[in-house]
């Protein structure tokens, strides 16, 4: 466990790639295996990906679909049936704004949603299906078409990690409206497609909320949104005061008094609720995971 989570700052090629082993389980366990892949299956006639049954030749099937055997046996015509795999793009967005680089606990958001990233393309790949995606800090945008393979999700994985690490470096303390780049990827998402939106949703403003309301309309959408445990609950008194820095300047926050603890407590929770009742009716799942436990124990996934 500990080796798969790192320093709790830092996120390497290495640490996201030993993620791969578990990946076909996270969302399996989560929602099951047909919310993330995919893939489904229909029937038709003709050469498909797997065999599914023989029935009487219909008039109309194609001939080269014969089961020559069974109509020899039988002395009636018979078609073979095949399930064909009709494939649904998987979209990450991952959100690696400066307000993801918060961490009171046992890690950043920024390296939690990275796993949870990796995570969620090793199983995609594992389920046969093409991950592409868009990553983002306040600096750049990484973009990816669906790629199929070990090949696809490594391109993925190693743009993560150099623009998590571009972000520990970058002075800008506030992000921007997740709107743009929200747009961007409803452009590049293939109708149908499977959306993984990774974040603490702290860039999400009326202009966000549109386009979510957009991409809705043609693709799926699955939420994780990322919390860190001191956005819900201040320090009690009896705790000593807790060292904060920005990256530059360095202070102390003093522990709260009942009254201010249970004030800032409820007011999360408010945001929180409406958050659920402007955005719940969007997403097919939401999930909220804390960077302030094991990522891999909030999926349960025995490592």
């Amino acid at each position: 466990m500990k080796q798969l989570q790192g320093d709790g700052i830092h996120i390497s090629l290495k640490q996201l790639i030993a993620l791969q082993r578990l990946g076909r389980l996270t969302l399996q366990k989560q929602f099951g295996s047909s919310m993330l892949s995919g893939s489904h299956l229909s029937k038709r006639l003709g050469r498909g990906m797997e065999f599914d049954e023989v029935r009487h030749y219909q008039q109309g099937d194609d001939i080269r679909a014969l089961d020559w055997r069974v109509t020899a046996r039988t002395g009636k015509p018979h078609t073979k049936l095949f399930r064909e795999e009709r494939e649904r793009p998987v979209f990450i967005l991952l959100d690696l704004s400066p307000e993801m680089y918060f961490g009171s606990a046992l890690q950043l958001k920024s390296a939690f949603a990275c796993q949870l990233s990796a995570l969620i393309a090793w199983s995609a790949q594992a389920e046969g299906d093409r991950v592409g995606g868009l990553v983002y800090n306040c600096q750049q945008r990484a973009e990816f078409k669906p790629h199929g393979g070990k090949k696809g999700v490594l391109r993925l994985l190693n743009q993560i990690c150099l623009l998590h690490e571009q972000g520990l470096t970058q002075r800008t303390l506030q992000g921007q409206s997740m709107a743009p780049q929200l747009q961007r990827l409803r452009q590049m998402a293939h109708q149908g497609a499977l959306v993984c939106l990774i974040s603490d949703l702290q860039g999400l403003d009326a202009a966000a909320h549109k386009q979510l309301m957009l991409m809705r309309r043609h693709h799926r959408l699955c939420l994780w949104q990322i919390y860190d445990p001191l956005e819900e609950s201040l320090p009690a008194r009896r705790c000593s005061p807790l060292p904060v820095s920005d990256g530059k300047h360095q202070g102390l926050l003093a522990p709260a008094s009942t009254s201010s603890r249970q004030r800032y407590h409820q007011a999360a929770q408010h945001k929180q609720q409406q958050l659920e009742q402007q955005l719940g009716p969007l997403f097919h799942q939401w999930q909220r995971l804390s960077a302030g436990e094991p990522l891999l124990a909030q999926l349960r996934i025995a490592t």
